[in-house]
């Protein structure tokens, strides 16, 4: 990086171009976001854009979709302390979480099937975009919550935006045990990590030596408790070539720590390859007694 003449170049692959390529490249933005990501991180006003019609339509889209999901997410994140909200309380008691993890992680519950719809609807959101949002579904002509009833975990894209949910079902149930936000234009879980906004504010502040990655949502937030920030976990898909790249832009180093059990040794093995392809440095940690790394840590410490 050439600070005096304003660019950068590869001497290995021949990359090179101005700050903004480098932002575009680095944290795979198109040109209008990359420009928006530098004026922020400079308390730079930029002037309004007026140019493609298309562009301005998607984004105008994208920001009304991340708006619905923030305020959601607000909401969600409310509802945890409210009386209603009984399953999730004896759930996070249980899992040995504190009000920390809970902030930290922005965790919140859906009290119902409808409550949350009535109340972006009070904030002058409509039907068809909560919908579009993904925290609503649409079933014989009745609108109700794609979460109800559930544990939300908001998810994070790496410019810490909310832009979906997963969610965990508290009592027994023939649906999946997680569920995650539809894919849409801000979320799609082949291209994002959970903990990864985490990973990238680490960095930011520090260091960063190795990235670990673990199964589930509980996995990222249990070793964050014992102070391990490092960690990333995909969204109930096979680790992808995307989130590989996503990971390599941050740290060269990968550490997987999957379930002991016998179906998380075969997801080691079809992950190491597709890491190992993106140019990175792979580990991994036997977890003994089939656990898992939460269980492993609350049974014998961070140590």
């Amino acid at each position: 990086i050439n600070e005096y003449d304003q660019y950068y170049h590869c001497f290995g692959c021949k990359e090179s171009g101005d700050v903004i390529t480098f932002i575009m490249k680095y944290e795979n933005l198109d040109y209008p976001d990359a420009v928006e990501e530098l004026a922020k991180n400079a308390g730079m006003e930029l002037p309004k854009y007026s140019g493609d019609e298309k562009f301005l339509e998607r984004k105008k889209e994208k920001d009304e979709l991340l708006s619905i999901l923030n305020l959601a997410r607000e909401h969600y994140k409310a509802n945890i302390y409210l009386k209603e909200a009984k399953p999730a309380q004896e759930y996070i008691k249980k899992r040995q979480l504190t009000k920390k993890e809970l902030n930290k992680f922005h965790i919140g519950y859906s009290i119902d099937w409808t409550e949350i719809i009535k109340y972006l609807q009070s904030h002058g959101f409509k039907e068809n975009e909560i919908i579009e949002s993904g925290i609503a579904i649409k079933k014989d002509n009745r609108c109700y919550d794609a979460m109800g009833e559930r544990l939300i975990f908001p998810i994070f894209n790496i410019h810490d935006e909310c832009i979906g949910f997963s969610a965990r079902s508290l009592e027994q149930t023939n649906y999946a045990k997680y569920k995650n936000s539809a894919n849409n234009i801000v979320f799609d879980k082949s291209k994002n990590l959970y903990g990864i906004n985490i990973v990238r504010k680490l960095k930011q502040e520090q260091q960063l030596n190795n990235v670990i990655i673990v199964e589930g949502q509980m996995d990222v937030i249990s070793l964050n408790k014992a102070g391990f920030c490092n960690c990333v976990a995909c969204l109930g898909t096979a680790l992808t070539p995307l989130h590989s790249r996503m990971i390599k832009n941050l740290c060269d180093n990968v550490i997987l720590a999957l379930d002991g059990d016998s179906a998380g040794q075969k997801a080691s093995i079809r992950t190491i390859d597709t890491l190992l392809e993106s140019g990175l440095n792979v580990k991994v940690v036997k977890i003994p007694e089939q656990k898992d790394p939460d269980e492993f840590i609350k049974a014998y410490g961070k140590d």
